[in-house]
């Protein structure tokens, strides 16, 4: 199955589970899951508040638990959430990330 990635720059704010930083990914894709796991790694060596990954494909994944994310829409472009519970998307999830662990 292609992959495809969207650049899209847009923010919300989800209020539902504020505890920790999440990404939304695909566990199996062999191009973005490894750099996302690097991060979480990183961020939890570093004593940086934690990133938990959050994978879409599972079929525990309940969209209403995630603010209302869609399986669809984490597959077509990147998600973050924060601690504070703002869900950011793609080059600013991204940056996000990497400004977080340093």
């Amino acid at each position: 199955m292609q992959r495809l990635c969207a650049v899209r720059l847009s923010r919300q704010v989800c209020t539902r589970d504020k505890s920790s930083i999440k990404v939304y990914a695909d566990t199996g894709c062999r191009i973005s899951y490894p750099e996302v796991q690097t991060i979480a790694e990183r961020a939890n060596q570093t004593g940086k508040h934690p990133i938990e990954i959050v994978d879409v494909l599972t079929r525990s994944y309940n969209s209403e638990l995630h603010g209302g994310l869609t399986r669809k829409d984490a597959m077509l472009e990147f998600h973050v959430r924060t601690e504070s519970g703002e869900i950011i998307k793609n080059v600013d999830a991204i940056l996000f990330l990497y400004k977080h662990v340093g």
